[in-house]
This record gives structure tokens, sequence and C-alpha cells, in this order.
């Protein structure tokens, strides 16, 4: 490991929803995993499954996050 160097990342949850009921409990059963783990995580919400790479570009970019991302359709 590198010196100053923060072993947990910083995980950003993209979330593409539409079934809420299954979403739902994704969301749930991946917040519970990050909370057990002690990393700590942003999450956003797009309309669909195409908007998701985009969002992943956007906080690729913007360097401050690994991404995790999920849809149901």
């Amino acid at each position: 490991m590198r010196p100053g160097h923060d072993p947990s990342p910083h995980l950003l949850l993209v979330e593409a929803r539409y079934y809420g009921h299954i979403s739902d409990l994704l969301r749930q059963g991946a917040e519970r995993a990050l909370a057990e783990a002690a990393v700590t995580f942003e999450a956003v919400t797009v309309p669909g499954a195409f908007e998701l790479p985009g969002a992943i570009g956007f906080a690729a970019n913007r360097g401050s996050s690994t991404v995790l991302s999920r849809s149901v359709a």
C-alpha cells in the first residue's frame, strides 16, 4: 500500500430503476454490504439503463469514486 493512501474506497452506486420493488431490494443489500465493509458511498439514480454509461463516464472523469452500477430491466 502506498503511504498516505486510504485503503477504503469511496464508491458510487449508479441505479437505473425499472422495477422499483426489485431495485429497492438490490439497493438495500448493496448498502448493507457496504456498511458492513465500512466503505463510504454516494448513490445516484438515472432514468434507465441507457443513461448508466453517461453517469459512469461523468463520475470517472470526476475521479472521486469507484463506480458500481446496476440495472433491473
